[in-house]
């Protein structure tokens, strides 16, 4: 697939070098058909503060420049090469968080903030998600044989679980996060939603929401095997 980049010179004063930088958001915007209000409100910051950057007016902290880069899917990690290139993701990827199970339960607990999640490596994806995706690594076989230990499961928190589905959901019993199937078992007298929490492995246990604090998080989109050297096998 065709990839689009614009070049831009290694070495730039620092006025050129933002100018040449808000060129490429405002580029990108337009193709993606977002407005500026969009891409300011995916990137924690005010309309006005990105228009400034956009025209060159301003300059960014370099979170910011990563924040703007995740909403426009951009690869800041490539935006500037030894050629002097800016990189531009196919229009259909995007980079999102990758933590482990522990991890993806810290950061739910503490009010699961997308822009909170950049401290952690970042994976990238072509498939149709809000920005609200992370990816999460299994850290054990009770999924197995469907999924093993060590598989990255995509999820995306803007998804409503569905009879069937694999999602993320937290204890906080135990203060832990899993990967499971979601079965619904319908409402209780007080009309409260009723799921079960199913494993794959049958040495792990059946989980029941009137029983135990659960709460499902987000839906898995997508399934990743870890890559395996042959030199070790």
């Amino acid at each position: 697939m065709f990839m689009e980049k614009t070049f831009i010179p290694l070495v730039l004063p620092q006025a050129m070098f933002m100018f040449e930088i808000g060129n490429i958001f405002k580029v990108r915007r337009e193709k993606l058909r977002m407005s500026a209000q969009q891409v300011a409100d995916l990137a924690g910051i005010s309309r006005s503060y990105y228009t400034k950057l956009e025209n060159g007016d301003n300059d960014g902290t370099l979170k910011t420049l990563v924040a703007i880069c995740g909403a426009l899917r951009l690869d800041f990690e490539t935006l500037f090469t030894s050629t002097g290139n800016a990189r531009i993701l196919e229009d259909d990827m995007r980079r999102v968080p990758l933590m482990t199970l522990a991890q993806a339960y810290a950061w739910i607990q503490s009010g699961a903030e997308i822009r909170g999640a950049d401290m952690y490596p970042s994976i990238s994806i072509n498939i149709d998600c809000s920005p609200r995706t992370i990816g999460v690594v299994l850290s054990d076989d009770s999924m197995e044989p469907q999924f093993s230990k060590g598989d990255t499961i995509v999820c995306d928190l803007n998804i409503n679980p569905r009879p069937g589905c694999v999602v993320l959901a937290t204890n906080t019993e135990t203060q832990a996060s899993m990967i499971r199937i979601y079965a619904d078992l319908g409402t209780d007298e007080a009309g409260e939603k009723i799921f079960e929490l199913r494993p794959r492995n049958s040495f792990y246990p059946t989980l029941r929401s009137d029983r135990k604090p659960l709460f499902v998080t987000a839906v898995g989109i997508e399934r990743r095997e870890p890559l395996i050297d042959p030199m070790v096998m």
